[in-house]
């Protein structure tokens, strides 16, 4: 969402300073970002395959950061200007965060377990209860 939001306000830079202004609050914002997703996925999936997932989403972004100056290039070249690419990459953007907001957090099993464990047990005789 923080890239959309970023990606639509790169409409208003007008001159040196408000796109430095820009460089630094977007550098800012994507940074803390990345900082965030490792926690997040150890939260959401576990850490047994933390390793799997961070290289899924490693490749997806070399992937997408490799064919991204094409895409803006293209759209120039095309169009004359980087606003056709811009609102791409911000529709983008607000299509996976919506889908980010969107999904269920996935159920752990062994925390099914735990709490099955925990509401059968007898707290007054101290026994488990079947």
């Amino acid at each position: 969402m923080v890239c959309f939001v970023s990606l639509i306000l790169l409409f208003k830079v007008q001159g040196p300073l408000t796109s430095s202004l820009w460089a630094a609050v977007y550098g800012a914002l994507l940074g803390s970002r990345d900082a965030l997703i490792m926690p997040m996925f150890a939260d959401l999936y576990g850490t047994n395959n933390l390793g799997k997932i961070t290289g899924i989403n490693t490749s997806f972004n070399l992937i997408t950061m490799g064919l991204g100056p094409l895409i803006f290039g293209m759209s120039r070249d095309f169009s004359g200007s980087y606003t056709i690419a811009v609102m791409a990459a911000a529709g983008l953007n607000l299509v996976f965060s919506l889908g980010l907001f969107c999904s269920s957090i996935p159920e752990d099993p062994e925390q099914e377990q735990v709490s099955i464990v925990e509401e059968s047990f007898d707290y007054d005789g101290l026994e488990l209860t079947e």
